[in-house]
């Protein structure tokens, strides 16, 4: 099932083992976060706006992009401006932060992800550590009809020329929160 096809996903991914997980990986993204107040964030692959509605609580002035309409539709963050558009083709200007919260693993050239965003001072990232629940994670995408892109922490770092890893921790059983600057 694609994502237009997902009009419940925003409450869904806030309730039961999905929200447990979300607050888990929200930790280690706070864990790397540097302080946002008066900001402005670009937050890339946003979805439904979990994470674009905590940015906004942290004071940043966030711009939200998805590629999926319905979506950012549910999200009814009013301050957050909402852009419909796939990120590979978008190159952020403008922005002191560039943030992907689950998004990185479904584009297929993570490189080409880092130079878009080079106009950004920082990069925050949510990513799958490559791992047995990720694997599983990745079945049940392809079953739906989606590629994801496990890479490991080495190959991120590989991709990211021009940035430097600054922070990354745990976040929940099965991803890691990133922090990137420009080098």
């Amino acid at each position: 099932m694609g994502f237009e096809q997902q009009h419940d996903y925003g409450v869904r991914s806030r309730r039961g083992l999905w929200g447990w997980l979300r607050r888990r990986e929200l930790a280690g993204v706070a864990r790397v976060t540097p302080p946002l107040m008066g900001l402005r964030v670009w937050e890339a692959c946003a979805g439904a706006g979990f994470y674009s509605q905590w940015l906004v609580s942290l004071g940043a002035r966030v711009v939200a992009v998805d590629r999926c309409q319905a979506m950012l539709d549910q999200m009814g963050e009013e301050s957050v401006e909402k852009i419909c558009r796939d990120v590979r083709e978008c190159r952020p200007a403008g922005f002191e932060v560039a943030a992907c919260f689950g998004g990185l693993e479904f584009l297929p050239d993570a490189g080409d992800f880092f130079e878009r965003v080079s106009g950004c001072r920082a990069l925050l990232l949510l990513v799958p550590r490559v791992c047995g629940w990720t694997r599983l994670y990745r079945l049940y995408h392809w079953l739906g009809g989606q590629t994801i892109y496990l890479r490991s922490l080495a190959e991120l770092d590989a991709a990211a020329s021009g940035w430097t890893r600054r922070q990354s921790c745990a976040a929940g059983p099965m991803s890691l929160a990133l922090r990137y600057e420009r080098a």
